[in-house]
């Protein structure tokens, strides 16, 4: 299972336009794409530790790096593109990819 993270660090005023845009807009269109299985929007609550702004994190899964590698290519330029189209100059963003691993607890 591999997780694809974006990590997004948003200007406090445009907060709720945002929030609004990201569950209308924004994350409809990735699922629309077919590459994730699960999704979880959260939101950092350790403001303190980062400065400025306010921090969420879209985290969706895939069913293997393959597909994780194909999104990056056909989709993943865009979407960025979206988001700084949009709100150029008030977001910054990061990505990362992430793979499972089994822990056993004896």
């Amino acid at each position: 299972m591999i997780l694809f993270s974006l990590t997004v660090n948003i200007d406090d005023e445009i907060e709720n336009e945002w929030l609004e845009w990201m569950r209308q807009t924004f994350i409809p269109s990735l699922w629309l794409t077919g590459f994730f299985q699960e999704k979880r929007f959260l939101k950092l609550l350790n403001e303190d530790l980062q400065g400025n702004g306010i921090t969420y994190s879209l985290q969706l899964t895939l069913e293997g790096i393959g597909r994780m590698k194909e999104f990056e290519a056909n989709h993943l330029p865009d979407f960025r593109n979206m988001l700084y189209g949009k709100y150029s100059g008030r977001v910054v963003d990061f990505f990362t990819i992430l793979e499972t691993v089994d822990i056993a607890v004896d």
